[in-house]
Parts: C-alpha cells; sequence; structure tokens
C-alpha cells in the first residue's frame, strides 16, 4: 500500500536502446504484434521485459538478451548507459493503481552472420501513408508463445513518429493491410 493505506502495485521494468555499431543512428525496435487469433496491432517499443521477483537489473536485461524475440537479431551487445524514469498510471489489465519503475539501458551491437531472422519479405515503408518519414527496410518477425512479434531498426525520427497518437493509428492500419 502507498502512505495514503491504499493498495498499490509496483512493477519494475528494464528496456534496451540497443543501436547498430554500423549505423548508430538506427536502434532495434518491436514495430507489431499478432496474436494467435490473428489479432495485428502496431507498436513502436523497444525491447523490454518485467523484472522477475528476486531478479536484478542485470538478470534482467540477460533474461531479455537471450529471449527468442532478439536472439538472431544482436550479437556482440554493449551496454553503454541508462535512465530511470518512474511513472504513475492505472493497469490496464488489472485496473490497480500502479507504479513503474523503468531502467532503459543503451547499447550498441553487431548484427550476428547467418541471422537466423524470418525476414516477411516485405519492407517497412509508408507507400500507404501520405507523409510518412519512414524509408523501405526489411521487417524481422518473431514467434512467440502467443503470437508473433515483428521488429526493424528504425531512427529515432522514425520512433517518435510511430510512437506518436496519429502515428500508431496509421501505422496499425498499414501493418494490418501489409501482415
Amino acid at each position: 500500500s502507498n502512505t495514503t493505506g491504499k493498495l498499490e502495485r509496483m512493477v519494475t521494468l528494464v528496456a534496451a536502446r540497443i543501436r547498430h555499431r554500423d549505423r548508430e543512428d538506427f536502434f532495434l525496435t518491436r514495430v507489431g504484434q499478432r496474436t494467435n487469433e490473428g489479432r495485428i496491432t502496431g507498436v513502436c517499443l523497444l525491447p523490454g521485459a518485467k523484472l522477475m521477483t528476486g531478479e536484478s537489473v542485470q538478470q534482467g536485461l540477460d533474461r531479455l538478451l537471450s529471449s527468442k524475440d532478439l536472439r538472431g537479431l544482436v550479437s556482440d551487445v554493449v551496454f553503454t548507459s541508462f535512465v530511470q524514469e518512474r511513472e504513475s498510471s492505472e493497469s490496464r489489465s488489472l485496473g490497480l493503481p500502479t507504479t513503474y519503475l523503468k531502467t532503459t539501458h543503451d547499447a550498441v551491437c553487431d548484427l550476428p552472420e547467418g541471422s537466423d531472422c524470418d525476414d516477411l519479405g516485405s519492407e517497412l515503408s509508408h507507400r500507404d501513408i501520405a507523409d510518412w518519414p519512414i524509408e523501405p527496410r526489411p521487417l524481422f518477425q518473431r514467434l512467440t508463445t502467443d503470437g508473433q512479434r515483428m521488429y526493424a531498426w528504425l531512427s529515432s525520427a522514425e520512433f517518435e513518429q510511430l510512437s506518436s497518437g496519429k502515428g500508431k493509428e496509421e501505422w496499425s492500419k498499414w501493418l494490418s493491410h501489409t501482415w
């Protein structure tokens, strides 16, 4: 409970802003997901995870980097700095007041040789959206227990555009027609 005696949930998160060593203006971003039922959602998130009970931030980062999601997408990751943020809001899934403690780690990486990623054969492109600031590039999908996730290397400007309210909406529309 918090200082007012009300129940408050605490969640500790780690995220990784992983930049490509040869093109440090691009970083790995999860840009979409599809559930096993076929529901497609456009997202714009850094790779991340909730810390498990008793898990340190370093253990959480190690778990994230060795996860099926990131395996084959990055190699030789070197962490350089981090930023901590605290945000309070109502949990979407539980409806409880929740404080999120998030540590975002900056890192650089190489691309692995012979990557085992499944290139979707589609390119992240603005062809259906007016004034879209994104250049074409490969999209990579990862199978998960609850569906699929899609990743791409985005610039900071592209990340900001896809993170905005209007950008998320238009991105979801484009993605549902492409994927």
